[in-house]
């Protein structure tokens, strides 16, 4: 539900909008005129009813590379082919925050792998070839997955107060397929 407060100092008037649903942490944001504001709320609870926000977070590629690398890469048997792969997406757009990344910049970037000659084994000097290319992709997707199932992870025990039992049950649950 939203709500609009009037907010007046010494020469001027503002109009702040605060919307709460529940799940949702409560969000905020000021206005100077009062049709902005009811717009604004209008549009922020839809978007929630309808799935469709997500909360701005700050966390670029490269803290979600570091905790990969961290916490997950150790248990793969082809890790180093992996930390060199995202070591180079780091180097590309690790300053980048994850919201901000998407498939243009993932095209962007494997046109200048595609282009880029190989600087790692016998193949040193050569145009990379589509396949390691695609590798490089799949270690920057499979990193993504591990960094979206943290984040759901941990909306859902804020959100619903999962316990890890219940979370157990949605990951084995979720790899199952089922036929029609």
């Amino acid at each position: 539900m939203a709500t609009i407060e009037v907010r007046k100092s010494c020469s001027k008037t503002s109009y702040r909008a605060r919307v709460r649903v529940k799940g949702y942490p409560q969000i905020t944001a000021s206005f100077a005129r009062k049709t902005d504001a009811k717009r604004w709320a209008a549009g922020i609870e839809a978007d929630i009813h309808s799935g469709r926000y997500f909360p701005e977070t700050h966390h670029t590629l490269s803290d979600a590379i570091k905790r990969y690398s961290d916490q997950h890469l150790p248990q793969l048997k082809d890790a180093a082919k992996r930390s060199q792969h995202l070591s180079w997406w780091n180097n590309q757009i690790g300053h980048m925050r994850m919201s901000d990344i998407k498939s243009d910049t993932i095209s962007k970037c494997r046109s200048i792998l595609q282009t880029q000659p190989s600087t790692f084994g016998r193949h040193r000097g050569r145009p990379r070839s589509d396949a390691t290319v695609n590798r490089y992709v799949a270690s920057l997707s499979s990193m993504f997955s591990r960094a979206v199932n943290e984040c759901l992870r941990r909306y859902l025990y804020y959100v619903n107060g999962c316990h890890e039992e219940k979370l157990s049950t949605l990951n084995r649950h979720k790899n199952h397929h089922y036929r029609l």
